[in-house]
């Protein structure tokens, strides 16, 4: 039996970067990947710090549903994130 332990560490000035943090974790790769996309596309930056105006580079939400409302993104369960396929990504956009 392998056991694996991986420790993470928040730098001092995103103490409060948490619910962002645990956002990047949760999520697979692909979601990921497809959650930065959709940032990108609206002049966002979305890394696991949190949500940043790409011009200013101001942080502006950590908290993970509210990122999820500035996207236009309803909110995906935890436990969903890992099976969702990106054709049915799409239902999950506010339009």
């Amino acid at each position: 039996m392998v056991a694996r332990l991986e420790i993470y560490y928040l730098p001092e000035e995103y103490k409060n970067s948490w619910e962002s943090f645990a956002l990047y974790l949760i999520g697979s790769g692909k979601f990921n990947v497809w959650l930065r996309g959709i940032a990108k596309r609206k002049n966002f930056l979305l890394n696991q710090y949190g949500l940043f105006n790409r011009d200013t580079g101001e942080l502006i939400i950590t908290k993970e549903k509210e990122i999820f409302e500035i996207l236009g993104v309803r909110f995906i369960p935890y436990e969903k994130r890992k099976e969702i396929y990106k054709k049915e990504w799409r239902k999950f956009l506010i339009k």
